[in-house]
C-alpha cells in the first residue's frame, strides 16, 4: 500500500468519532472484566527463603594415594550453585516432601481428578509452583513456593529445605574410612614381609653394619698393601745383593796371600790393612746397598790400599793359600739366597689376601645395594602408610561431620510468606484488560476503514475512488414540518 492510499489524520479522527460508542465499550469492558476476574479467581500466596552455598569440604576434590592434587578438576562456585539448584528441583526431593506432608496436605482435592496417578500429577504441580533462582554475582539461591493457603506454602517450603539439607549431606557423603583401612592393612602386611626379607638377607650374607665392615676391610687392605710393599722392597734388595755377591764371587780368586815378609823399607802392615778393608766391605754389603756412600768410600780406600801393596810387592815375600774372602762371599751368598726364598712366598700370600679382601669389598657392595633397595621400599611403604593414616583421620572427621549433618548449605532467610497474594495481581489484570480494550479499539477502527462502505471525508472519497473531488456539499438536514 502506497502512502497516498493511507487514510489521513482527518479521516482517522472522523472514523474515531463515528465509532466512539464501540470504542468506548472496547476500552471499558475488558478492564472491568479483568479486575472482576482478579477478585473472583482463587488467591495464591508465596513463601520465600534464601540459601547460602559456602565453599565447603564437599566440593573439594578427593585424592587417592599417589595421585597429584594439581591434576584434579576444580569446580567453580557457579557450577556448585547450579548443582545445588538442580538438587532443589529434583523430582525425588519433591516426592519426599509430598510423602511427608501428604498429597492432600499440599494439593487438596488433587486425588479427585482421574488423569493419571495422583503422585505423578502432584510432583508435576509441585515443580510448577516451586521456584529456584540463583542470585547473580553471589552464592545465594532464592527458593519460593506458591500455594492457595499461606500456611501451606510456609510448611511446604520449610519441609523442602530440611529435606534438601539432609539430601545434600547424603549425596556428598563419602564413606572412605573402610577402603583406607583395608589399604593400611595391606601396606602393613607388605611392610612386614619386606622387613623380614631384609633381615633374612642380612643374616644370610652377614650384612649388618656395612659402613663399619667396609671401613675395616679397607683398613685391612691398606695394611696388606703396606706389608706387600715392604716385602717387595726387601726382595728387590736381596736380589741385588745376590747378584752382587755372585759377581764378587766370580771376580774373587780362589787363592790369596796368607802372610808376607816385608822389606824394612816398605810398610809391613799394608797387606793386612787391605785384607781388613776387604773384610769390612763384605760386612757392610750385608746391611747396605753397593751404591751406598759408605760402601763407595770404603771401596776407594781399598783401591788405594791395593795400589800401595802392588808398589811394595818387590820388597815383600808373600805366602799364598785358600782365599778366606771367597769363603765369606759364598757364605753371604747362601744366607741371602736362603732369605730370598720365603720372601717370594710372602709376596704371593699378601697378593692372595688382597684379592680376597677385594672380593669381600665387591660382595659387600652388592649386599649394600640389595639392602638399600629393600630399605628404600620399606621407607616408601612407611611414607604411604603415613599418608594413608592422615587420609583416614580426614575421612573419619568427614564421616563424623556427615553424621552430625554438618554441611556447607545454610539458610540465611527462613521461609516467610508474603502478606499479599502473588496471584492474581489486580494492577496487572487491570493493565492487561486495558491492553485488550486498546487492541479491540484499534481493530474496530481498522475494520471500519477497510470494510466500511461509507465515505465520510473528502480525503476518503479521493482515496477510495482514486479521482479528485471538485466540490463537497455540506450535509443538509431536512426542514422541520410546520
Amino acid at each position: 500500500m502506497s502512502a497516498s492510499n493511507l487514510p489521513s489524520t482527518r479521516e482517522l479522527m472522523a472514523d474515531l468519532f463515528r465509532n466512539a460508542r464501540l470504542i468506548t465499550i472496547a476500552l471499558v469492558i475488558p478492564p472491568i472484566i479483568a479486575v472482576a476476574l482478579a477478585f473472583v479467581l482463587p488467591k495464591e500466596y508465596q513463601a520465600d527463603a534464601k540459601l547460602l552455598i559456602k565453599p565447603g569440604r564437599e566440593f573439594l576434590p578427593s585424592t587417592s594415594l599417589g595421585q597429584n592434587e594439581n591434576g584434579l578438576p576444580i569446580s567453580t562456585m557457579a557450577e556448585v550453585v547450579k548443582s545445588e539448584s538442580e538438587i532443589l528441583n529434583s523430582s525425588d526431593l519433591a516426592q519426599d516432601v509430598l510423602t511427608k506432608l501428604g498429597i492432600d496436605g499440599v494439593f487438596p482435592g488433587l486425588k479427585a481428578d482421574g488423569n493419571g496417578p495422583a503422585l505423578d500429577r502432584a510432583i508435576s504441580a509441585f515443580g510448577q509452583q516451586l521456584g529456584v533462582e540463583p542470585i547473580d554475582l553471589s552464592n545465594v539461591v532464592q527458593v519460593s513456593f506458591r500455594s492457595k493457603q499461606p500456611e501451606t506454602a510456609t510448611k511446604v517450603l520449610g519441609a523442602l529445605l530440611a529435606d534438601f539439607q539432609a539430601r545434600h549431606v547424603t549425596l556428598y557423603s563419602n564413606v572412605a574410612s573402610d577402603p583406607i583401612q583395608r589399604q593400611i592393612a595391606e601396606k602393613q602386611k607388605e611392610l612386614q614381609d619386606l622387613d623380614a626379607k631384609r633381615i633374612a638377607y642380612q643374616n644370610a650374607n652377614g650384612a649388618y653394619s656395612i659402613p663399619e665392615q667396609r671401613a675395616s676391610l679397607i683398613q685391612q687392605r691398606a695394611q696388606l698393601a703396606g706389608d706387600l710393599q715392604t716385602v717387595q722392597i726387601k726382595d728387590q734388595a736381596l736380589q741385588q745383593q745376590v747378584a752382587y755377591l755372585k759377581k764378587s764371587k766370580a771376580s774373587t780368586p780362589a787363592t790369596a796371600a796368607i802372610d808376607s815378609e816385608t822389606d824394612p823399607s816398605s810398610s809391613g802392615t799394608a797387606q793386612q790393612n787391605l785384607m781388613a778393608l776387604q773384610q769390612k766391605e763384605q760386612e757392610m754389603l750385608q746391611h747396605y746397598q753397593p751404591t751406598a756412600p759408605a760402601v763407595v768410600q770404603l771401596r776407594a780406600q781399598i783401591a788405594q790400599a791395593q795400589q800401595f801393596v802392588s808398589q811394595a810387592g818387590g820388597n815383600t815375600k808373600v805366602r799364598t793359600g785358600a782365599n778366606p774372602l771367597l769363603a765369606t762371599i759364598e757364605q753371604q751368598l747362601l744366607a741371602a739366597q736362603s732369605e730370598l726364598t720365603p720372601i717370594t712366598s710372602q709376596i704371593e700370600g699378601y697378593k692372595g689376601q688382597m684379592a680376597a679382601v677385594d672380593d669381600s669389598l665387591k660382595k659387600l657392595q652388592d649386599n649394600e645395594l640389595e639392602v638399600n633397595n629393600l630399605q628404600r621400599q620399606i621407607d616408601s611403604l612407611n611414607s604411604d602408610l603415613n599418608a594413608l593414616r592422615s587420609s583416614l583421620d580426614q575421612a573419619r572427621l568427614a564421616e563424623n561431620m556427615d553424621q552430625a549433618k554438618v554441611s556447607s548449605v545454610s539458610i540465611i532467610d527462613a521461609p516467610r510468606v508474603q502478606s499479599r497474594p502473588v496471584f492474581p495481581k489486580k494492577t496487572i489484570f487491570a493493565l492487561g484488560g486495558f491492553g485488550v480494550g486498546l487492541a479491540l479499539a484499534v481493530l474496530i477502527i481498522v475494520v471500519s476503514l477497510s470494510f466500511g462502505n461509507t465515505i465520510i471525508t473528502v480525503e476518503g472519497a479521493e482515496r477510495i475512488l482514486d479521482v479528485p473531488v471538485v466540490a463537497a456539499l455540506p450535509r443538509v438536514r431536512p426542514a422541520a414540518a410546520e
